[in-house]
This record gives C-alpha cells, structure tokens and sequence, in this order.
C-alpha cells in the first residue's frame, strides 16, 4: 500500500494518527452484522471475512456490535459476538492475528441495543419506557442496579478485548439503542440524576466510556459511534449532537468519533441511514463538518452511503472528516482500497445500493450481495481459486445477473466459456428493472460483468439467439441455462369497446404507457417499485393497486422505509388490499380483498400488470435430448430475486467441473 498517498487520491491514502496507533490509510469500515460468528465467538469464516479486507486495504475495521451482558443474548443468538466471558479471547487473538498480519488495525464495538433489539424472549430496556415503531416492542426503564451491571461488564468486556490482542474498542450509541437513549430527550423521560439537563443525560453514556478506558488502558484505541442528529422532533438535532461530541471529546476519554444520524426506534428516520439505489450518497456530510469544526483535532469518521473512493477523497480533503467508513463497498469489493491505491479503479466491483445486504443480515442470515456471491464464503472461494483444476469447455445461454456471474466465474478458474445473449444488451431483468433514470445506478455492476468478461477472453455473442444446434456444435461439457423468466400475463377483464391499454411489467418498463396509468402488483416486491419509478417518466399520474396487505410487502427495512417515502414524494396514489376486477371504457372497477364498495378510477389510459415471471426452459429440455450435460440458474429454476440468481451462478460455476479430471483440449 502506497502510504505516501496517491495521485489520484493524495489525501485519502495518507496515514492517520489515532491515538495510540497510526492508520495506514483514511479508509475504514465500520461495525457491522456479516452474522458470521459461531456460537457467539470469532470462528473461521468471521475471521476470514475480516482478514480479507484487511488484506485488502482497509485501515481499521471494527466488529458488529457485540453484547456484554447475558440478558441480551436472545437478541444476538449465535451468530453475532458475544463479549460476556473469557472464552471470547482465544477468538480475538486469533482475529486480531489475522488482521495485523495484513496491516490492518480491528476494535471490538461494544453496546446495548436497548430498545431496538429484536427478540420475543427478551426484556427490553431503554432509558425510559418506550415503544419501537419498528419492532412494536415495549423497552421498560433500565433501574439503576441493571446500569451498575452494565457498568462493569462493559469494563470488564473492554478487558478482554485488551487481553484478546484488540487494538481497541468503540462503543455504540447509535440510533435509539440503550447508550444513545439517554443522550436523546427524545427517549429519556427520566426524573433522577441520569435525566433532565444535558449534563445528567449524558452521565451513564460517559461512565460507560470511563469504564470501556479503565479496562482497556491508555495505549489502546475509544472511539465512540455517536448518533449526532435523530431527525426526531424532541430528539437530538445537530445544535445538541454536536455539543455533545464537544463534551466527549473534551473529556479526554476518546481517541475517536464516528458521526451518524437517524433513529430506528421510528419509521420515518430509520430509513435516513439506509440510502437504497438512486438515494443521494454522502448527504451527511453537514454533520460530519459541524462536528469536526467542534472537536478540533480529534479524529472524525464519516459514516453514511459512501462507496467509491472519488467521495471519499473529497470527503477527507474537504475537511469534513477525517476518515470515512466504507462498509457496503467492502462487501461489494474487499479489495477497493488496494486496487484504487494500484490505479485499477474499473476493477471495482461495484455496491449498487440495492441494500440486500442489510435486508438479509436484518432477516437473521449470513450477509449477501448482488455484486459479490463470495462475501461471507471468503475461506470456500479462496480454496476454489487456489485449487483450480484443468481448463474445460462450458456455454452459458443468458446474459443476465446469474448468467454472467456464472460467465465470470467459469472463467475466473479458467475454463473456456461462450455467453450467449439474444437480445443486443447485457443484464437482462436488471437492465430492465433499473431502465428509470432514478434507478440507472443498478447498471454499474452489469458495466464491471462485462469488463471482466472481455479482460478474461469470455467469448460474448450479443443478439444471437441460442439454438440446440448452435450449442451443441461448441462442444460443450457444461452448458448453464440462465434464460431467465417472462411476464405472467393476467389481463382484467374488459367490456367491448374498453380504451385502457395493458401492457406487461416489461412494456411498462419499456414505456410504452403513457396518460394515466395503473400498476397493479401482486408480488409486494421492489420490483413493482422500479416500474412505478419508470412510469412516472412517461405518465403524467400512476396509481400503484396491489393485492398484497400493504406496498412492499416482501421487502425488508434497508428498502421499504425509504421507497414508501420516494412514492410519497412522487406522488403516487396507492390502493392497498385490493384487484382490479373488470375495465368499462377508460374506467377500471377496483375491488378490496375483504369486502367494501368497489372503487372506480376513471380515465386510466394504461395499464401494467407486475404478477411474477413464468420460466424460459425450452432450450435446456432440447439439449438435454441431446444428451448434452445442462443445470438450471436463476428465473430459469424459478422466478425470484437477482441475488438468488446471481449466488446460483456463482455457486455452479465453482462447483461444475470440481470433481472432474480431464483438460481443454488445445
């Protein structure tokens, strides 16, 4: 790693003095949930998931936040850290190992999340009662005895973090967890001495602090993760956060602050941290600077939707920050940083923002992405690559997400591969899917597919339909069928003479809808959003009617918050629980799933219909007449989401030819 900075990237690569330790680079990546751990502890494939990134580049990480006291382990389950007894260590001497002998730096985030946890056999405690409008879960007040308890397992938790070889710890207050609840007027409504004035709210948070320094001693690293505006009336706003980063940092406890924003405890501020495809990337950076001017020269991390190193530059260079967190661009691409320090930025692989990440680790699994099937699987892939058998020869039928993911990888372990695509384009649904100008962002990891196909020598053939014969002649010894799906058509019924013209999902997102328009979704996925986003670029009104109990049903909360608020703010008129049940002239008869008065919507001049996709496997059953050897990915098995289809031909690929022994002829 250049540690004199880079031409491109003069700030952003210069080493960075954190108290006691000095970071190679201005790059880091924050505490997050990969939900890698085994039974609670740093096992391989945690280990391996930061030494990865590590290698990579990065100059500090830290862990998911991790729990310090038993009660709130219902919440953690075994698949997040816990930090409750020694048998931790051996886990961290092993994780910091790894990391140090990459040259990077890792802290352990300690924290509580109060009354954002998520766990039916738990009892949830905040600084004062409190219900979540997420979790719709009721936090009682934590009584004094319990603080005292959570005083010393925090010091004690610190303490093993020093004996586990960490190089320090940051504790979480962030968004509506148990720490930041008694910073925020907001959630503490107490009436003793940890209540009332800043100066009492913020007296458990900074014993906290002093407790995380006396376990860890001076010469390792205290950072903090500090929710500096809440977007919450009555909450912290930014006059408040900043005053109480000034507080912190004047205490002389901390090397460090993060800055955040938002609340999770509420709907409309927890999607203010999320920032899905088409959101505005780095738009925090006011609170970011306020604080940095507050605290003068101690170190500020940025945190908030940056994923290319060109922000992060100017980011640092500004002065906003200091350092600048980096978490989706290093599940996309673990190795951004050392590949943008080389000067291969078109190497990276892209984050998209589709935020699968978040919506499957906030499922409860393993973390995922769209761009990279390897995250997570870091120690499998790595022993794939090392281990690569002889050339073989392998055709792959659709150009798509899956099919070119399954390209890539074939020829990654350097199998001889032609991709066929009938239609003049690469990307197939996601192509489609992301044709709205708010949503184009989604086309940069179909960009980087096809780089990469053409650097590896895939043999690409464009507009050329895949045909038995055609096939067959290649001599394949594997051919990959990702065709993917068609719309399901449903048309609504019409009486003669009827002037609304229905289209399907893929005309619609084509545009050819046009005046008033409805879309009607039976699916409550993100996809019958992204038609929604085209239509309203050729329509002058969209209705969006679903059949499912509410828009979006099917999505998770890195998606749907923020997407409820852009259909707000578009405008778009939505009828929840209900079909359209027959179409008279240019009117179209709604009629609600559980009863009620049907609902007339006059003058619709368009009409798209988003009810799933019905498999294209015509070609897979004619070669395999043949007797040619064919497996199925993606919509071509089933029609479900871009990421099952792309891990499917990630998957495959890895797999196919590794058990197989004879080479490419040449």
């Amino acid at each position: 790693m250049d540690s004199n900075g880079s031409p491109r990237f003069p700030n952003l690569f210069q080493p960075l003095q954190v108290g006691p330790v000095t970071l190679r680079n201005r790059v880091t990546i924050p505490a997050h949930q990969p939900r890698l751990a085994k039974d609670s502890l740093p096992g391989d494939a945690y280990i391996e998931y930061h030494r990865t990134r590590a290698r990579g580049g990065a100059a500090m990480q830290s862990t998911g936040n991790t729990a310090v006291v038993r009660s709130a382990l219902a919440e953690v389950g075994p698949v997040r850290l816990a930090n409750v007894d020694d048998r931790i260590i051996p886990g961290y001497q092993r994780l910091a190992a790894a990391v140090h002998g990459e040259g990077g730096r890792i802290l352990a985030q300690l924290g509580h999340m109060g009354a954002t946890a998520q766990a039916s056999n738990m009892i949830v405690v905040s600084a004062s009662w409190v219900v979540s409008e997420v979790s719709r879960d009721v936090a009682r007040a934590i009584s004094e005895a319990e603080m005292e308890e959570l005083r010393d397992a925090f010091q004690a938790a610190a303490a093993r973090c020093r004996q586990g070889g960490l190089d320090g710890v940051e504790v979480l207050m962030y968004t509506g967890n148990l720490l930041v609840s008694f910073l925020s007027p907001f959630s503490n409504q107490r009436q003793d001495q940890w209540g009332g004035s800043l100066e009492n709210r913020m007296r458990f948070p900074m014993a906290i602090v002093q407790a995380v320094r006396d376990g860890l001693g001076s010469d390792r690293v205290v950072g903090i993760k500090l929710t500096v505006d809440e977007f919450v009336e009555g909450g912290i706003d930014l006059p408040q956060g900043v005053e109480i980063a000034r507080r912190f940092a004047d205490s002389g406890l901390i090397d460090y602050l993060s800055v955040t924003v938002g609340n999770n405890l509420t709907l409309a501020s927890q999607k203010r941290d999320r920032w899905p495809t088409g959101s505005v990337h780095g738009e925090f950076r006011p609170q970011s600077r306020a604080v940095k001017q507050a605290v003068g020269r101690l170190p500020v991390c940025y945190i908030g939707g940056v994923t290319d190193l060109q922000m992060a530059e100017e980011i640092v260079a500004s002065g906003d920050a200091d350092m600048v967190g980096m978490v989706r661009a290093h599940i996309a691409d673990p190795d951004v940083v050392r590949k943008g320090s080389e000067g291969r930025l078109q190497e990276i692989r892209p984050c998209i923002h589709s935020n699968v990440c978040i919506n499957v680790t906030h499922g409860r699994k393993a973390v995922r992405c769209i761009s990279n099937p390897e995250v997570g699987e870091e120690l499998t892939w790595a022993d794939a690559y090392a281990n690569r058998g002889p050339g073989r020869r392998a055709v792959v039928v659709g150009g798509g997400p899956g099919g070119l993911e399954a390209a890539r990888v074939l020829a990654e372990l350097g199998h001889g591969v032609t991709l066929f695509e009938k239609e003049g384009f690469l990307g197939g649904q996601m192509h489609r899917w992301s044709s709205a100008r708010y949503l184009n962002e989604a086309r940069r990891v179909v960009g980087w597919w096809s780089s990469r196909l053409k650097e590896l020598g895939v043999d690409v053939r464009l507009g050329q339909p895949a045909e038995a014969q055609t096939v067959t002649q290649l001599s394949p010894e594997l051919v990959v069928i990702a065709t993917g799906s068609r719309p399901m058509t449903a048309p609504v019924p019409a009486a003669e003479g009827s002037s609304v013209k229905q289209l399907d999902a893929w005309q619609g997102l084509e545009g050819l809808a046009s005046g008033r328009a409805m879309i009607v979704d039976d699916m409550g996925r993100q996809d019958a959003f992204h038609v929604t986003e085209r239509l309203i670029e050729t329509c002058s009104e969209v209705y969006l009617v679903t059949s499912c109990i509410h828009v979006g049903e099917g999505e998770g909360v890195g998606t749907l918050p923020q997407t409820l608020t852009r259909m707000e703010q578009l405008k778009v008129k939505i009828v929840e629980r209900a079909r359209p049940r027959r179409i008279a002239g240019s009117s179209v008869e709604v009629l609600g799933l559980f009863g009620g008065e049907p609902r007339i919507i006059e003058d619709v001049d368009s009409l798209v219909y988003w009810r799933g996709g019905v498999s294209e496997t015509a070609l897979a059953d004619a070669l395999r007449a043949a007797g040619v050897r064919v497996e199925l990915i993606g919509d071509a098995v089933l029609p479900r989401r871009v990421y099952d289809a792309v891990q499917e031909g990630a998957t495959l690929a890895r797999t196919a030819f590794a058990e197989q022994v004879p080479a490419l002829a040449t």
